[in-house]
């Protein structure tokens, strides 16, 4: 009987994590209804926000607006507090003002949109108007669920790659200090995607998971010939899994990814 609801259990948690690996991938939105609008006695309109996806570019944006209110996305420094379910309430009742102005540069869904300071103004009124405490605080864990990703490193022991990685590397790797070298830059030579598509095109989660899971091949696992192995990797910009011979889809644009993504949501 134990067994069987260990196995339940771990069931569910599976259907738990492609559910949300499914969000991640098809950027499922958080949409947010405010309160009705009135006329006569009337039902005039209901005004709805809704967050596609939070981008590299709103991820540094929020980062920024947290640290000058004393607070982080991930415990990375352990002298900043970190936002949890826990202490949201809190947060959002002593910095308002703050949590607004995320919750507004959420919402925008572009850069153009990010930088026309009256439509983030407008945005800012009609959430303090029709905002509630319970609003904002689910607003703002779904804005920091989007920004996260070391549940999915940790899920699908992704780690276990890194560290692999490391012995395997006969070489020290230079560069790659800051989010120019590593992220941009490789997610640009890689792809050939543009630099407002990467900064502002794909989702935060989406972006570094392609780099956290990015495939490689293990000379030292002793699985294949090695020999077939290198040559097939030596190809111009292609990538095929060396084990069995099976071709692995590249996507060539951006806008490959955006069809995947929505033919998966179907």
């Amino acid at each position: 009987m134990a067994n069987l609801e260990n196995d339940n259990a771990e069931k569910t948690s599976e259907l738990d994590v492609q559910g949300l690996a499914i969000d991640a991938i098809c950027d499922t939105p958080l949409i947010f209804e405010c309160t009705a609008r009135y006329l006569f006695g009337l039902i005039k309109w209901i005004d709805k926000l809704t967050i596609e996806r939070i981008t590299l570019g709103h991820y540094l944006l929020i980062q920024k607006k947290l640290s000058e209110i004393g607070y982080q996305i991930t415990a990375t420094v352990p002298e900043i507090k970190t936002i949890t379910a826990e202490n949201v309430a809190e947060v959002v009742m002593f910095n308002l003002e703050s949590v607004i102005e995320i919750i507004a540069l959420s919402v925008c869904d572009t850069k153009q949109e990010i930088t026309d300071l009256n439509y983030v103004e407008k945005l800012r009124k009609i959430i303090y108007k029709h905002f509630t405490l319970e609003t904002y605080c689910y607003a703002m864990l779904g804005i920091l669920e989007k920004c996260k990703t070391d549940f999915f490193v940790k899920h699908f022991k992704i780690e276990e790659d890194w560290e692999r990685r490391k012995t395997q590397n006969k070489y020290e790797s230079v560069g790659g200090r800051t989010l120019w070298g590593s992220i941009i830059q490789v997610t640009a030579k890689n792809y050939g995607w543009g630099y407002d598509d990467i900064i502002w095109g794909l989702s935060y989660q989406n972006l570094m998971m392609m780099s956290h899971d990015e495939s490689w091949v293990d000379y030292d696992s002793g699985k294949g010939d090695e020999s077939e192995s290198k040559s097939k990797s030596k190809g111009k910009n292609t990538k095929t899994s060396t084990g069995k011979g099976k071709k692995v889809r590249k996507m060539e644009s951006f806008e490959d990814l955006l069809s995947f993504a929505k033919a998966a949501q179907q």
